[in-house]
């Protein structure tokens, strides 16, 4: 592909997997690290496996720092495309050719769904996510299988468009719910999801996922 490619991982005391998934990453494009205040070596193990190290002094909390990524990749490096993957290894690095063969296909924005390959996602996850997307799907006007999924990538076409404003977990609802405001061209991509003890329980919770039940409502009305 003769675009340039960003690829933006949003990092949070993530120093057990960030080298190799920057290392994994590398091979499709430059890798950005925002470290949001991590307390571990998440920063320093991530530049030394080649990222550009963006750190902010304290926790801002996913939404802020993937948009602090995907800013500066769009506004400062002018990547034409921008791939975001989470950093604790859930999502295959190698699955990104797919995500840009998307967008090479005609798509401006392509979400990787794990709920088309979910047999390894725990049950409480799986129950959790489908609620959530229902609900988005519901309201935002969208036929997304999975809105809560951290692989995403999008066309710079397609960032300019977008009004970002969450902090939090509902970054992922907010994605869905701009692409169905502006009517953006989106594709979806089967992913699989590798969890282990970590990503078995980290992320969103009940009382995260009620959040984003209320913060997703908030985003229709206002918009």
């Amino acid at each position: 592909m003769s675009l340039s490619v960003g690829i933006v991982i949003p990092a949070y005391n993530e120093a057990k997997t960030i080298g190799e998934v920057v290392a994994a990453c590398r091979k499709y494009g430059i890798v950005i690290v925002v470290d949001d205040g991590s307390t571990d070596n998440t920063s320093l193990i991530a530049k030394k496996s080649g990222a550009i190290v963006l750190t902010q002094p304290v926790n801002m909390g996913v939404g802020f720092t993937t948009t602090t990524g995907n800013y500066y990749a769009i506004n400062e490096l002018k990547f034409d495309i921008v791939i975001n993957i989470d950093a604790d290894g859930q999502h295959s690095p190698d699955t990104i050719p797919k995500l840009l063969e998307k967008i090479e296909e005609g798509s401006d924005f392509v979400f990787g769904s794990r709920m088309k390959n979910h047999e390894e996602m725990p049950f409480i996850k799986k129950l959790g996510n489908s609620f959530i997307t229902s609900f988005n799907n519901l309201i935002f006007g969208t036929k997304i299988s999975d809105t809560q999924t951290g692989l995403r990538a999008f066309t710079r076409s397609a960032y300019e468009k977008l009004n970002l404003q969450t902090d939090g977990y509902s970054i992922c609802s907010e994605f869905a719910c701009e692409v169905g405001r502006n009517k953006i061209k989106y594709s979806e991509v089967a992913i699989k999801a590798s969890y282990n003890d970590w990503t078995k329980v980290k992320g969103t919770n009940i009382f995260h996922g009620l959040r984003i039940i209320y913060e997703s409502i908030l985003m229709k009305v206002r918009r």
